[in-house]
């Protein structure tokens, strides 16, 4: 359902006096109960668009990829290819090879350029079971720290892959020493394998903001033969950084979206681990539309998490702001409405309506929630569902009468 400015004005002016209607009779109480549920009218539906943001966000050194560059492409066996994670140091990937072979040796090949974002020592751990551990996806997601699980170390130690710091195309695309792990010793086999890698080659050089890689390949023995070789492309592989800091926009995959928050559910939700100022930009499908009230559905669970106060901002801008972003992405933003919020204790519960009586039609909206009920105490930001209404929160006895006008008319019309 779209409203135009139009219907929207014709709307407003609806006679209403502190809550009653005045000197109507039937007939025009009835007619008044149809445009007041008509001015009750849902803006939002899932026709329209939701990304997650964080507005307190900070960017730096924290682990996320390129979207060509992710690390998948550190077993493709393409020295044209690369793995970059602006994690840098503490940064490396979880790979799930075909079998829990142990892995004794590996070899990584050099990326393409700025030799001083090579490897320069690596940690390699072992796990035995499901993964709770998932890829973000590339950047602006930021990569989960790879701590969910209870890993072993199996060995660490340095690397010295070919190239100068100093020079951007010194050997590059190079099969780097085979690396032999535990000499002598036989180690056990792993579902999982994840690499982390503490240092990179030279990080005083300007464009060293990341560690990078072209491939790695595991090896059964400590020959490092090709027939022992344990990785191949469309092995599963995810990007993690153990240093992550970042408290910024990140949201569990497929269930708990932004754009849960559109499809009027109370059983889904949407779950932000941005925490304190997390939120999203809903941009309408069907242009700029008015806000005169705001409702809010508490998530099923975990009251911590729950909205403590709120900002409402609007743009007629384009969004240049991405997914998992700060929500600071170019546009020009009107603040339209702020305060706090007192949601339900009681789970899935719509009943917090929000007056807003927005001056101007926006076609985007940025709802952000500053504070939660308790943040000390909780992981995360949550909510069911976000809904927008032309008209302004009406009392109970009005959405009575608004369903008795509509019962009476349908009632003649069955008569007639």
């Amino acid at each position: 359902m779209r409203w135009s400015a139009a219907a929207q004005s014709s709307i407003s002016g609806t006679p209403w006096s502190g809550g009653r209607i005045r000197n109507l009779g039937w007939g025009a109480a009835i007619c008044f109960a149809l445009a007041s549920s008509q001015a009750w009218g849902q803006l939002l539906d899932t026709s329209d668009s939701a990304i997650g943001i964080d507005t307190d966000a900070v960017f730096a050194l924290n682990g996320r990829y390129p979207a060509a560059e992710g690390p998948a492409n550190a077993v493709d066996g393409n020295p044209a290819t690369k793995y970059l994670n602006f994690g840098r140091e503490g940064s490396g990937l979880i790979i799930t090879p075909f079998a829990p072979i142990p892995v004794e040796s590996f070899r990584i090949t050099t990326a393409n350029d700025a030799p001083g974002r090579d490897p320069a020592s690596w940690k390699l751990f072992g796990f035995n079971g499901s993964l709770t551990t998932t890829d973000s996806g590339p950047s602006p997601a930021i990569n989960q720290d790879g701590l969910a699980e209870v890993w072993t170390l199996i060995a660490s130690g340095n690397v010295a892959l070919p190239g100068n710091a100093a020079v951007d195309n010194d050997q590059r695309g190079v099969v780097g020493p085979l690396v032999v792990i535990n000499p002598g010793l036989a180690d056990a086999g792993y579902d999982h394998y994840k690499m982390i890698f503490p240092t990179v080659k030279d990080i005083a050089q300007a464009n060293v903001d990341s560690l990078q890689f072209a491939d790695i390949q595991f090896y059964s023995d400590e020959l490092g033969t090709g027939g022992s070789a344990l990785l191949s492309a469309g092995d599963p592989t995810i990007g993690v950084d153990e240093l992550k800091s970042w408290n910024g926009s990140s949201y569990p995959l497929p269930n708990e979206i932004p754009a849960k928050v559109l499809d009027q559910l109370s059983t889904t939700k949407y779950l932000n681990f941005g925490r304190e100022g997390a939120g999203l930009i809903i941009t309408n499908s069907g242009g700029p539309i008015t806000v005169g009230t705001m409702r809010l559905t508490t998530a099923g669970d975990a009251t911590n998490r729950d909205p403590a106060s709120y900002q409402l901002f609007g743009t007629n801008d384009p969004i240049q702001s991405v997914d998992n972003s700060n929500g600071l992405g170019g546009e020009n933003w009107t603040l339209i409405s702020s305060g706090g919020l007192t949601l339900p204790l009681t789970r899935q519960d719509s009943s917090t309506f929000v007056p807003i009586n927005a001056a101007s039609a926006y076609k985007s909206y940025k709802l952000v929630f500053p504070t939660l009920r308790n943040a000390a105490a909780t992981n995360s930001m949550q909510i069911a569902d976000v809904q927008f209404y032309v008209g302004q929160v009406p009392e109970p006895s009005m959405i009575a009468l608004a369903a008795l006008g509509l019962g009476i008319v349908g009632a003649a019309r069955r008569r007639s």
